[in-house]
């Protein structure tokens, strides 16, 4: 059974174990998270200027869409004050700065009906991000940016947390996806033809989360729930931002969530930097996973 934990004040070690069994995490806004979520905010109203970035679907065509966020996403993902902000978050969550990597933030987006779907801006059906190379030990960290709401949303499908789907995870290659898919995602604008891991089976939804937090809220949770995004069906677009951290101890110990379906080849701690000085997770530690 899954709990959800609101606004808690577990010490970091224990809610690492929690979410390893399952339960989910979530945070009000705090000052270390609005620096993040209003700073990727304001890179977004610069970048669709003079448009509202939540509603320029509505004034460019869906190609025009994606080259402003062909640009836009690099650019926030890559400002050196990210990794400040970042690096005060986590230490605000208690994490160890010394154990803990995490990879850059992303910003996604979710724009209204069919507008675009695919590539940069991908409606990902019910998916682990362990089927993309992401370690078992894996937490996600997702933050509303804007224009978050009910229908628009992230849905987590926690009755399958550990319960296998069928699922073709064994043909992504995160080494493949590194050198050729990651830099096609603009190109992908009618139709993603990227050898993505997906699921083949119809799910179960009784059991579906919707949760609906406030801008600069925070929704934490294991890599291995099964999660999915929502049909966008608010009328305007939807821009949020996540990030990943994993702790050296549980990377090197083998502790984290259970795999019940995971046949990803490769992995994504490479790309992971340490909290204290922006430092990689040793060579030999992602070499032995």
């Amino acid at each position: 059974m899954t709990t959800l934990y609101f606004d808690s004040k577990h010490p970091e070690p224990r809610r690492r174990a929690n979410i390893f069994k399952g339960d989910i995490y979530v945070f009000s806004p705090r000052p270390s998270t609005r620096k993040l979520i209003d700073f990727a905010h304001q890179l977004a109203v610069e970048a669709f200027a003079p448009h509202d970035p939540c509603e320029a679907q509505h004034h460019m065509p869906p190609e025009k869409f994606a080259e402003i966020l062909g640009k836009l996403k690099p650019q926030f993902m890559h400002d050196p004050n990210v990794k400040d902000f970042m690096r005060d978050m986590l230490e605000d969550f208690g994490a160890d700065s010394q154990k803990t990597y995490f990879d850059v933030p992303r910003m996604r987006t979710m724009t209204h009906g069919d507008y675009l779907r695919t590539g940069i801006a991908l409606a990902v059906p019910p998916h682990r991000d362990t089927w993309f190379a992401g370690h078992q030990s894996q937490l996600n960290w997702w933050f509303p940016m804007k224009g978050v709401q009910p229908d628009n949303t992230m849905i987590l499908h926690p009755g399958y947390f550990n319960r296998g789907v069928e699922n073709i995870s064994n043909r992504y290659n995160h080494n493949d996806w590194l050198a050729n898919a990651r830099g096609e995602a603009v190109q992908h604008v009618k139709k993603d033809t990227r050898n993505l891991p997906e699921i083949t089976q119809e799910i179960d939804h009784s059991s579906d989360i919707v949760i609906q937090c406030e801008e600069g809220g925070l929704i934490l949770f294991s890599a291995s729930h099964l999660h999915s995004t929502s049909p966008n069906t608010s009328g305007h677009s939807r821009f949020s931002v996540d990030f990943r951290t994993v702790n050296l101890d549980d990377v090197v110990s083998g502790n984290g969530a259970p795999n019940v379906d995971n046949r990803a080849v490769g992995t994504t701690l490479g790309e992971y930097m340490q909290v204290a000085d922006l430092s990689p997770i040793p060579e030999e530690v992602v070499v032995a996973q």
